[in-house]
């Protein structure tokens, strides 16, 4: 009983990702790079991208294409394309994220029901995975696009981009802290100090005892 359990809650915990895919996808064209958790859009917390299935394979938006067509020298005719391909496929993927987002919520509400029926939660887990599955294989199928209009450069060069911008808000965070800690510990030094001393006596004061 208890190693199903654990194995379906597993399952579970990877289905999640497929709900917030859907609702990034849903602002996807007009939330720019955190729209739908492409490049540029960190899906983490504290600033640090957690690695997914779903943040690896979905594709970038219509708006991330304009905002790197300089850095990737982009062509109009290439812009063009990827726009087409990414409005087409963003359109597929938001309706199969929906559908693998209603399975996941059941099979949640079973795992979390008064009366817990391991059966019941077994039957759920095969449509709930292979729903993600179709998420993530028509994914890759705009991915596939995408690789075949770009250029053996441009990819690297989104690669390189990509990495840079996943590193910056962990980064970011890492000096805040190094700084915080920095002022913390002057200002300790400074209150075990106590306050600066005045200036030694030139002699013209009253004599000391």
């Amino acid at each position: 009983m208890k190693t199903s359990t654990i194995a379906v809650t597993a399952a579970v915990l990877g289905l999640f990702a497929t709900g917030c895919f859907a609702q990034q996808g849903n602002g996807g064209q007009g939330s720019g790079s955190g729209g739908q958790g492409g490049p540029g859009g960190p899906n983490g917390q504290g600033g640090m991208m957690q690695v997914s299935v779903m943040t690896v394979v979905t594709p970038p938006t219509t708006v991330m294409v304009d905002r790197l067509a300089d850095q990737l020298e982009l062509t109009t005719s290439q812009i063009t394309q990827l726009k087409v391909v990414i409005t087409a496929g963003n359109t597929t993927i938001k309706a199969l994220s929906t559908k693998s987002v209603k399975l996941a919520q059941a099979l949640q509400a079973a795992l979390l029901a008064a009366d817990y029926d391991d059966a019941k939660v077994k039957e759920l887990v095969a449509p709930a995975q292979k729903a993600e599955t179709a998420v993530i294989t028509a994914s890759i199928d705009v991915w596939t696009k995408i690789r075949s209009i770009l250029n053996v450069d441009q990819i690297a060069a989104l690669k390189v981009m990509m990495a840079q911008q996943n590193r910056k808000p962990g980064q970011n965070n890492q000096n805040q802290n190094q700084n915080q800690q920095q002022n913390n510990n002057q200002n300790q030094d400074q209150a075990q100090q106590g306050p600066p001393q005045g200036p030694p006596p030139d002699g013209n004061g009253p004599p000391a005892f």
